[in-house]
């Protein structure tokens, strides 16, 4: 059986190490990079910070396929919504004897019209 991950960028460069303690094939980490921490853009007050994005949020250019090469894990990645659905396709169903990463590039200022629009009808 298969285990899915969630995570933001943030969480996965910071917790990296420990995500690839005796992990096999059966483990899938969806991350969702958008190049900061994005639930930071989130909380009341802090839009009005002039350092949010540069040290609250850590605005970086990382991606993951560097760390996922270290380890040894399967490294897909998606761009835009074609590449997402051939990509997820395939971090579905691949056999691997080692994790599967598939990291989802997002645009911050999306995420954001996103999330305010989420949560504006549901909460």
């Amino acid at each position: 059986m298969k285990c899915y991950c969630v995570t933001g960028d943030l969480s996965f460069f910071y917790d990296s190490n420990a995500l690839w303690q005796q992990l096999n094939g059966n483990f899938r980490i969806l991350l969702l990079n958008n190049s900061q921490g994005g639930i930071f853009r989130q909380l009341k007050g802090l839009e009005k910070s002039p350092v949010r994005d540069s040290l609250i949020s850590a605005h970086h250019n990382l991606t993951a396929k560097g760390l996922c090469e270290q380890f040894g894990a399967k490294y897909l990645c998606a761009t835009d919504e074609v590449s997402l659905y051939s990509q997820m396709a395939s971090f579905l169903s691949m056999k691997s004897d080692t994790p599967v990463v598939l990291e989802v590039i997002t645009d911050m200022d999306a995420d954001e019209r996103a999330y305010k629009e989420y949560y504006s009808q549901c909460c």
